[in-house]
């Protein structure tokens, strides 16, 4: 079976691109709203404000923080692109092992200008 390697190529810029970028998660969702009155014959709900929230895994080490803003961007290689706008760091990990690569994670999501 032959492998997609779809995801070459794509790149996460967080003010300028981040590099070494080995994987993107972009997930965004709303909350459900209750809004059914005891009248009503079923319950009834509204989505809420939706949220968004980017992972992203690079090779080796970063210099983004806690606490960094920027205007956050992503583009896949198949084309499929995000405009986050403004956008802070809320969670860093930088994880290594005896012979094994390091890497981080970065948390981030949307923040007011």
């Amino acid at each position: 079976m032959p492998t997609n390697k779809g995801f070459n190529g794509s790149t996460f810029t967080f003010g300028s691109a981040v590099g070494a970028v080995v994987g993107i998660s972009y997930k965004k969702n709303a909350a459900k709203v209750k809004v059914s009155s005891p009248e009503d014959a079923k319950q009834l709900f509204v989505g809420g404000s939706p949220d968004e929230t980017v992972t992203i895994e690079i090779r080796g080490g970063t210099s983004i923080d806690v606490g960094d803003t920027a205007a956050a961007s992503i583009a896949f290689n198949d084309g499929t692109n995000k405009s986050l706008g403004n956008c802070e760091v809320f969670d860093v990990a930088i994880n290594g092992s005896e012979e094994n690569p390091i890497s981080s994670s970065i948390e981030l999501g949307p923040t007011p200008a």
